[in-house]
């Protein structure tokens, strides 16, 4: 009797053994099945998102028509644009990941997907951002290179900003830009550098790329207007708008009275971006 009970007793922790192992290996086995999707979402490594807080795309592929943006189950931005040259065919490169795709189908498994980029969205703190393009339609063919501009609310009914900045693009090479007769400024003139901005693309964790089609430029902030990008102060100048524009505002005539003289604007602007450079 004492060896059937010690039989029996052992039987019983062994039973007990067994269960708890295959409860520990069901345990790890979900676990890693949380890892490898990335905890139950499908796959989605972002965020965090990597250091990255620029994409520009190739100037021997300008002009560039037609930047889209959408958000991708991963969680990367699929950045979409029409290139120059002859080639005539939408490139599609992830903005964290540089992945390359052929097209927007492929990138999303068969589906096309609209883009996601919009005009202004609300911050988890509740501000909200907008963005204004160059294209302003107030005078038609008229130069607007400089009226792109990014503000943050806190209500855009009562049009308090919070902060406003003009992020200024330096181009690589002078361009040359000549007005019809009606819009009473510099009928020519050249330029070095421009406003962006216009669409964005909020992320999911308090920054949004701001996209800018003319100059081929996508950029990373944050919910203040902030960017570690590593043009700034070199290609790219987030300058607060008081600033520029008691620089540059009024002192360069008006095209309601005696026009515009954007030749003398520009020069004093490329000037003045080259002593931020440091050059």
């Amino acid at each position: 009797m004492k060896i059937k009970s010690l039989s029996n007793g052992v039987k019983v922790k062994l039973n007990r053994f067994f269960v708890c192992a295959t409860f520990l290996a069901t345990t790890l086995t979900c676990f890693g099945a949380l890892a490898q999707t990335g905890t139950g979402t499908g796959g989605r490594p972002y965020p965090p998102y990597p250091n990255i807080w620029n994409l520009q795309i190739p100037e021997s592929e300008y002009p560039v028509s037609g930047i889209s943006a959408r958000k991708l189950p991963d969680g990367d931005v699929l950045i979409s644009y029409q290139s120059c040259c002859g080639q005539d065919r939408l490139r599609n490169v992830t903005f964290f990941g540089g992945k390359q795709y052929t097209s927007v189908e492929e990138a999303f498994g068969g589906a096309y997907r609209a883009s996601s980029t919009v005009a202004q969205f609300k911050t988890s703190l509740g501000y909200t951002i907008w963005s204004y393009g160059t294209r302003s339609g107030l005078f038609q063919n008229c130069y607007d290179g400089l009226n792109a501009k990014t503000v943050v609310f806190g209500d855009p009914l009562l049009r308090d900003a919070v902060i406003n900045k003009i992020p200024v693009w330096l181009l690589s090479k002078p361009e040359k830009h000549t007005s019809p007769e009606h819009c009473n400024e510099s009928r020519s003139f050249t330029y070095w550098a421009e406003t962006i901005g216009g669409q964005m693309v909020p992320l999911d964790d308090s920054t949004f790329l701001l996209i800018d089609t003319p100059h081929g430029v996508v950029i990373r902030f944050d919910e203040w207007l902030r960017t570690r990008s590593a043009l700034l102060n070199k290609k790219l100048f987030v300058i607060d708008a008081d600033l520029f524009w008691a620089r540059f505002g009024g002192r360069y005539g008006d095209r309601a009275a005696q026009g515009m003289d954007f030749q003398r604007l520009h020069q004093d602007l490329h000037r003045w971006l080259l002593e931020i450079k440091g050059n």
